[in-house]
């Protein structure tokens, strides 16, 4: 298998609300903030801002705290961090197994595994431990439109994509991630409320985003995130800027946002969303940037 080595280091997996595009317009912020204590981002996803932060000012994450609710997710990053080489194999063995098959045979007899539920729907044997993530890699790689979603039972049910190259998660690319994940310990899965706040931290929150219609609503992985939700997050947002946190947060530039978060310095930038089923629902939409008003005194 021909290896390619990585030119960016870029996220290990294409995520719904992923920042790639947005990561520049938040990081001139971080970086102007000094003597910072820790930095946290509480809804992880593909980490693009993480992974952009770490080739322009790798000093900013010195110590730092990654979270997901999702926990296969954070299950993987463990493991990259942890063993990364390890990984690289099991993955090299997955992607033989997937194209010895048709692309339909094998895409769905490793989401049956990943599921622990076959086309019968009777249980089966489910991928558990490394094997879980480097199916869960696979499966967002050549999945339809990279799109991670489960069902309301917990299963994953995005149908196969159509890929004649599927863009395979590179070798050198995994290593490099394990090299600027934080320690295992600081890798986790708990509610971004329950994570321990202190002052001085530098926080970015990039929640499920309020729904631009009423038909982009988020339900998926993290479970229901409305407006009741977004409230709460708003209070903890205040709550960390009066305490002395650097807090900076991205959500849709939608008239309730901006309403909850007015007391605060809100920009609006545009961004590509490259996630939808529709492709006319793909491409440049207007998002807020709003950082807290104590942010960097």
């Amino acid at each position: 298998m021909r290896r390619k080595t990585i030119k960016s280091l870029t996220p290990i997996l294409k995520w719904a609300g992923g920042k790639s595009s947005l990561a520049p317009d938040i990081y001139k912020y971080l970086n102007t903030v000094k003597n910072i204590n820790r930095y946290i981002e509480p809804f992880f996803g593909g980490g693009a801002l993480y992974f952009y932060i770490a080739e322009n000012n790798k000093a900013l994450l010195k110590n730092s705290i990654i979270n997901d609710i999702n926990k296969d997710l954070i299950e993987l990053y463990k493991n990259i961090k942890k063993s990364p080489d390890k990984i690289i194999k099991e993955h090299q063995k997955f992607i033989k197994h997937f194209e010895s098959k048709e692309y339909a045979e094998g895409y769905y007899s490793i989401r049956e595994k990943f599921n622990g539920i076959n086309q019968e729907n009777k249980k089966i044997k489910k991928y558990t431990g490394l094997q879980r993530g480097v199916a869960l890699m696979l499966l967002n790689k050549t999945c339809f439109n990279g799109l991670y979603r489960v069902n309301s039972q917990g299963l994953f049910n995005v149908p196969k994509g159509s890929y004649k190259n599927p863009s395979y998660v590179k070798s050198d690319l995994i290593n490099a991630v394990s090299k600027v994940l934080p320690k295992i310990s600081d890798i986790k899965s708990i509610p971004y409320s329950k994570i321990e706040y202190k002052k001085s931290d530098l926080v970015y929150f990039d929640p499920p985003y309020d729904p631009i219609n009423e038909t982009s609503s988020f339900t998926s992985y993290s479970g229901k995130f409305g407006k009741d939700e977004q409230r709460e997050l708003c209070d903890k947002f205040n709550e960390l800027d009066k305490m002395g946190a650097n807090v900076i947060l991205s959500n849709n530039n939608t008239d309730f946002i901006k309403d909850l978060y007015k007391e605060h310095n809100l920009e609006t930038v545009e961004c590509s969303r490259s996630i939808n089923s529709k492709k006319d629902k793909r491409g440049k939409i207007q998002e807020l940037i709003i950082v807290g008003k104590n942010f960097g005194k």
